[in-house]
Parts: structure tokens; C-alpha cells; sequence
């Protein structure tokens, strides 16, 4: 599974070598908003109590109104976009049922299942009505992870981990170095909270990946560990072993659908990739 790895071969691709484009409060001049998540997914053992949280936050002060909307995504098949909130102060604790997103949709709660994903697109308006949306953010706001932005962004129904359904043969659905129609393997670790990701990044080095997952919400870690090796790529000595690391960031390992959607961070000696998507369905 030889993989390309686009981004490495762009002439400023450290995160931390191009701030000028990153939103930060200090910077930003026109419509921003960004979201620090709280809660990241709706439990479904507590389906009616438990909420998807975060905090909105208008750093610029140019955003007058947030308007969010929702759908679900339930086997594959995504519904309609539906306005579920209004927003027009900030900064404002985002709280999000999934009886609310029931509602919206013209759904029973009942209807809402385990590994569902609600997909979030939101819009804002500065003081003279002018619309901001996902996609007028730059490419690397877009991209990044780690900027948090509150245009685009999803949460999940979770469901409990139980390892024997997560075991299997796994296909990349998103993975910002490489193509998306490899595979890889998912095996048992050393206890029934941990799995083992064979080789995802598919190359001689053949470094294995720990994941540590929840056994009640499906959140997934992964501590700092070895991932792919820079040379196979011919990248310059000095880059190192890859790593790679959830370091917070919300990451899901849902077995009851055979779904991983984990944010990690790719590191090497020299610098940082930041943030990326790694995410891959059961065969």
C-alpha cells in the first residue's frame, strides 16, 4: 500500500511556519467564529438527557447573527439541512439534544440510533447582512483542525465499544496524506478497551498504532507513538520517525458501526503537519 503524501511535498507545509492564515482573535478582522466542544458526542445510553455541548466564540465582534442548521446522517443516507437555532450573542454555550434535533427534523427520538452523525453547517452575519459561510474560510481554515471553526463540523450519537465488533479489515474514507481506498487491519489489544490499527500508513516500517477507546462513549485516544516513516517517502534525515496523537482533540471508534473518525496530530523532528482527519469504515 504505497500511499502520496501531497502535503508533504508543498513548500510551507508546517502549521506553525504560516500563523498569517491561522483565525485567532488577535487577527481576525472580517466574520469568524469558532467552537470549543465540551461534550463531543450524544450518549445513547442517556439518549434523552445527553447533549452535544460547546462554546461559540465571535472573536472578531463583527458577528451579529449565527444561524445553525442540522440533519442527520443514519446508514449512510443524509437527510435535509433544517435551521435548528438562531444565535446573536456571544459567547453563547451551544447545547444539543438529540430529542431538539428530532424535532427540527420531524423525527420521534425513537428514530435516533446508535453511530447516527448530526452534520452542523452554519452561517453568519456581520452588522451590514453580509453572509459568511464554510466556504469563504480559507483553505487552511478549512483543513486545520486545530483553528476550531464553527461553520462546518459534526457530532455523533455514540454508542458503547465493545472490541470483538470492532475487529476487522478497515477502508480509509478520509486521510489528508494519502489515498482513500487503502486498507488496513484492526486487531485486539491487550485489553478489551484497546484495539491495534495494522500499519494504516502502509509502508516496510510497519508501525502498528494503540488506540484506547472509551467502553461507554466510543472516545478514542491515541497516546504519542511512532506512525510512518519519513524516509520511504525520500524526505531529508533530519525529519526523523513521524509521530502521531489524538492530543485531545474529540476522536470517535464507534464498533456498533464500524466507524473511525479520529482528529490526530502528525508531528516529525522538525516541525508539525498539525491536525488531520483519519477516517475509515469496517468492510
Amino acid at each position: 500500500m504505497k500511499r502520496i503524501f501531497l502535503l508533504l511535498m508543498t513548500v510551507a507545509f508546517f502549521s506553525c511556519e504560516d500563523e498569517s492564515r491561522i483565525p485567532t482573535p488577535d487577527r481576525v478582522e472580517g466574520a469568524f467564529v469558532f467552537i470549543d466542544k465540551t461534550k463531543p458526542v450524544i450518549d445513547v445510553t442517556q439518549i434523552a438527557t445527553s447533549t452535544f455541548e460547546g462554546v461559540l466564540n465571535n472573536p472578531s465582534g463583527n458577528v451579529v447573527k449565527y444561524d445553525l442548521y442540522v440533519r442527520r446522517v443514519s446508514g449512510g443516507v443524509a437527510g435535509d439541512y433544517v435551521l435548528l437555532e438562531s444565535i446573536t450573542s456571544f459567547p453563547y454555550n451551544l447545547s444539543v439534544s438529540a430529542g431538539e434535533v428530532a424535532t427540527v427534523l420531524g423525527l420521534q427520538l425513537s428514530d435516533i440510533l446508535p453511530g447516527d452523525r448530526f452534520d452542523f453547517w452554519a452561517e453568519t452575519f456581520d452588522a451590514n447582512n453580509v453572509k459568511t459561510t464554510f466556504n469563504e474560510l480559507s483553505s487552511f481554515a478549512q483543513a486545520e483542525v486545530g483553528i476550531k471553526q464553527a461553520y462546518q463540523y459534526n457530532t455523533y450519537v455514540s454508542c458503547p465499544f465493545i472490541q470483538a465488533d470492532a475487529l476487522g479489515v478497515y477502508e480509509f474514507t478520509e486521510d489528508a496524506f494519502a489515498n482513500e481506498t487503502d486498507v488496513f487491519e484492526v486487531i485486539a489489544g491487550s485489553s478489551e478497551d484497546k484495539i491495534i490499527m495494522v500499519d494504516p500508513f502502509g509502508h516496510p516500517s510497519a508501525f502498528n498504532i494503540e488506540v484506547v477507546v472509551d467502553l461507554g462513549s466510543g472516545i478514542a485516544s491515541i497516546q504519542r507513538q511512532n506512525a510512518w516513516d519519513p524516509s520511504f517517502y525520500s524526505l531529508p534525515a533530519n525529519y526523523g520517525t513521524a509521530t502521531i496523537a489524538t492530543d485531545g482533540s474529540a476522536s470517535f471508534f464507534f464498533s456498533c458501526t464500524g466507524t473511525i473518525n479520529f482528529s490526530v496530530k502528525h508531528d516529525v523532528a522538525i516541525g508539525t503537519y498539525g491536525f488531520r482527519n483519519f477516517k475509515a469504515q469496517k468492510l
